[in-house]
């Protein structure tokens, strides 16, 4: 059995979903199927819902008997002596050193200091540890295009306790824009990429069932969910927080919501640079100091 809501269903997310579940009432979607259709429901979700949040609930092997997925909520599953909850904790602080070399992120430039700001009914917590993920591909389809670098922070209590970052040998060339992009070639990638199944084993144990925190995380997990399969692995199902949505939440007038102008409105020093690895401190930073600003509201 597998019950999903969303608060948000566009159209098209409404007709796959209506092909195998049954809506009983809006936005509450019920049904039985096997465990291969559900994950794919799962990724047509994540893929079509943009600023929407959903819950899944389903059947599972484990004590309990059932498993719970959230994407863009502020409820988070966590185990509690065996018990799969969805928890809103209360909030605490969260320390905002990345490394010894990380400059406060708390100053704004002086339009956002005048931006209007939104108050929140709940407060908006980071996991005690969770992973922030970041992917470089040769495009923007999951399917036809292939990842070129995955690189993860593993975090605890906001400061970073572990960190993988992996070149991925691909097939055929890279294409020219891609390379001025991240400035990676197909030298790099033959003498220093790994195989991708190699590497997307090594990420499963490096995130184990931890949160993954992204910057529009959307796009690398759908990413990683096609390599998986792919590859003939099992895909994996950590919740996932979008710090896109985050930000868009705090009200701040960007010009623009990339990873970059967010950075720098914020006056963030470590800015992206198309480098999985950098990126991953960048979207660590954001996803901080936007924490902090949601919750000073």
């Amino acid at each position: 059995m597998v019950v999903v809501t969303l608060t948000v269903c566009p159209p098209a997310l409404k007709g796959d979903l209506t092909l195998w579940l049954l809506e009983i009432d809006t936005g509450v979607y019920v049904g039985k199927v096997s465990s291969r259709v559900r994950e794919e429901l799962w990724l047509r979700i994540t893929q079509n819902i943009g600023d929407g949040k959903a819950t899944m609930v389903h059947r599972s092997n484990n004590e309990q008997g059932l498993e719970i997925k959230t994407y863009n909520t502020d409820y988070v599953p966590v185990d509690f002596d065996g018990l799969n909850l969805v928890m809103k904790p209360k909030k605490r602080k969260v320390t905002q050193r990345i490394d010894k070399n990380k400059k406060s992120t708390s100053s704004k430039i002086s339009t956002i200091r005048k931006a209007k700001r939104f108050k929140t009914k709940s407060e908006i917590y980071a996991p005690r540890t969770f992973i922030v993920l970041d992917l470089e591909t040769t495009g923007k389809n999951p399917v036809s295009h292939q990842i070129i670098e995955i690189a993860a922070l593993k975090v605890k209590n906001g400061i970073v306790i572990d960190q993988i970052n992996n070149l991925i040998k691909i097939e055929g060339r890279l294409p020219k824009k891609i390379i001025e992009l991240t400035k990676i070639t197909d030298e790099i990638l033959e003498k220093e990429g790994q195989d991708l199944k190699l590497a997307l084993e090594q990420l499963q144990v490096f995130c184990q069932d931890f949160p993954i925190v992204g910057y529009n995380i959307s796009f690398d997990y759908n990413f990683t969910r096609v390599a998986f399969k792919k590859s003939n692995l099992q895909s994996m199902t950590n919740n996932l927080i979008n710090v896109l949505d985050l930000v868009r939440r705090t009200g701040l007038p960007f010009a623009d919501f990339s990873l970059k102008n967010v950075a720098r409105g914020m006056e963030i020093e470590r800015q992206p640079t198309h480098r999985a690895i950098e990126d991953c401190f960048t979207t660590l930073a954001v996803y901080l100091e936007t924490i902090r600003l949601l919750n000073n509201n």
